[in-house]
């Protein structure tokens, strides 16, 4: 941690059908990270970006800021809801793609190491017409 850090994850990937309108549907979500660090004098922050594609539109994005403590592990959940049309969603045939970056915002540098282990995530679709009656709860 001796200079800045940038991180790119392998994206997360995954297909699936919806039978209906997308706005009866939820896709919710959550991704696993465990971040630790070694340092000798650094200070700052680590801002973790992770951006949601649906069928290749931006449907969500969350930045997060992992500040250094001397207990030199942070560990966590991101969130992901995706509802309806406006996320992309589409009756069918959909693809969620997961893109994670981490990159280091130290204003102060010094000698050590850095682990990140991202995953897994886990997705949940969910109707939103349960009975079949085109009402939506």
């Amino acid at each position: 941690m001796d200079r800045p850090l940038y991180f790119e994850s392998n994206d997360l990937s995954a297909n699936f059908t919806l039978f209906g309108r997308p706005e009866e549907y939820k896709v919710e979500g959550h991704v696993i990270f465990i971040f630790s660090y070694n340092s000798d004098g650094a200070e700052g922050f680590y801002r973790i970006n992770m951006t949601v594609y649906c069928n290749g539109k931006e449907a969500h994005r969350i930045l997060r800021d992992e500040e250094l403590t001397s207990a030199g592990r942070s560990h966590g959940t991101i969130e992901i809801s995706i509802e309806g049309e406006d996320a992309g969603l589409t009756e069918g045939e959909n693809s969620l793609l997961i893109s994670i970056r981490l990159a280091s915002m130290l204003h102060q540098y010094g000698s050590g190491l850095a682990e990140i282990e991202i995953g897994p995530a886990n997705l949940t679709i969910k109707s939103l017409d349960v009975d079949n009656d085109g009402i939506l709860y």
